[in-house]
């Protein structure tokens, strides 16, 4: 259960490991039973990652899992903000479109997407130097959001960058949650969620179960020494050290067990 991860995550927090605590893909409910435990451990979670956009902005899961992210103030880092390019190509073809992996997951049609396409189009020829992806960027900025753009060139990077200098008005925003679409994942059946979580975990599940059976205890050498009999026998020094540091990192962990316990109550 999702507990069980954010439980993990708190515990590696502890230890040092994770310098803060996100989530990704969680809805508002899995928002809420993840900040149970972070805050059982004394910990904040500093952020979301979730498909935002123009095609998913009127889902009403989305918008309660938006509030529900700002009544604990927890960043919201939107992805997909172009849409896979389906919001900021102008010369996109329909036959190229309906190739995108976010046009079948949304299950958005051409027909739908025109008048979004088209006004996005139209803002940004208000604006010389601009373009569309600047305006669906800039809309998500605007949108108290932190748009997570991909990048293969430096001319993207360029261009992503170009975009926060671009400050759209009330008027427009407004022209554009008016066309926005509410295709989310979120409203998918709940059964299609969890199978995806199953998949997951029987895959970590497996990798734990070969690492288990066929790899050699990561204290152990190939020699058969371990990590600290295989040190320099006149650096006793830094045995100490070792020894010590991993006697911290047991004390920290057993410390943490028993403040942190894995419920949702």
């Amino acid at each position: 259960p999702l507990e069980t991860w954010v439980y993990g995550a708190c515990r590696a927090y502890r230890l040092g490991y994770l310098k803060r605590l996100g989530l990704s893909n969680c809805n508002a409910d899995e928002v809420r039973r993840a900040a149970i435990i972070a805050q059982k451990a004394g910990l904040p979670i500093v952020a979301n990652q979730i498909q935002f956009s123009l095609l998913t902005a009127k889902s009403p899961k989305l918008q309660e899992t938006i509030a529900e992210c700002k009544r604990r103030n927890i960043k919201i880092i939107a992805y997909s903000t172009l849409g896979q390019g389906l919001l900021a190509k102008p010369d996109l073809t329909r036959e190229k479109a309906e190739k995108l992996r976010i046009f079948r997951i949304t299950k958005v049609t051409w027909n739908q997407v025109q008048p979004l396409r088209h006004k996005i189009r139209e803002i940004s020829s208000r604006y010389p130097g601009y373009d569309m992806s600047h305006v669906c960027l800039a809309w998500a900025r605007q949108k108290d959001t932190i748009p997570l753009v991909g990048v293969r060139k430096k001319e993207h990077l360029t261009s992503a960058l170009k975009s926060l200098s671009l400050t759209l008005t009330d008027e427009e925003m407004h022209e554009l949650d008016s066309l926005a679409l509410p295709k989310h994942t979120f409203e998918k059946p709940r059964w299609r969620r969890s199978i995806f979580v199953i998949f997951i975990s029987l895959l970590v599940f497996v990798y734990r179960l070969v690492e288990f059976f066929f790899q050699p205890h990561p204290d152990t050498m190939e020699n058969g020494q371990t990590d600290d009999e295989s040190l320099p026998l006149n650096n006793t020094t830094k045995r100490e050290e070792v020894s010590k540091k991993q006697e911290r990192v047991v004390l920290r962990a057993d410390d943490f067990d028993r403040k942190v316990h894995v419920t949702s109550d």
